[in-house]
């Protein structure tokens, strides 16, 4: 019979780690999960399970660990309002940024930028 060749599976790390430069420059916001499928060629879900396997975290989880990471150097550095801190990392608003951090840092952006200071 006819014999039929299965292509091996091609990892794109290149590409996810293209993405995950994107999403962490800022360059798509959280909801855009689309967009950093596109950049890496996949379908939004093999893009999610790559994205994982890749970096070790969902593409939505690893844009708000960026998002909060570039919160805390903000919140260091003591100049900018909170609201502004989270227009700039991309939240929505300001308690959807606060909402994030507490979950992930375990304290609030205002408390955190009193012991940073």
């Amino acid at each position: 019979g006819d014999r039929v060749e299965i292509a091996p599976v091609v990892e794109h790390t290149d590409l996810i780690a293209a993405a995950a430069d994107a999403a962490g420059a800022g360059v798509v916001r959280m909801d855009h999960h689309r967009l950093l499928a596109g950049v890496a060629c996949l379908s939004p879900y093999h893009f999610a399970r790559a994205f994982k396997a890749a970096t070790g975290s969902a593409p939505h989880r690893y844009l708000t660990d960026r998002r909060i990471g570039r919160a805390r150097a903000l919140l260091a550095e003591g100049r900018l309002p909170l609201a502004e801190i989270a227009e700039v990392c991309g939240f929505s608003s300001q308690p959807h940024f606060t909402y994030w951090f507490k979950r992930l840092v375990g304290t609030t952006p205002g408390a955190y930028r009193e012991c940073c200071n």
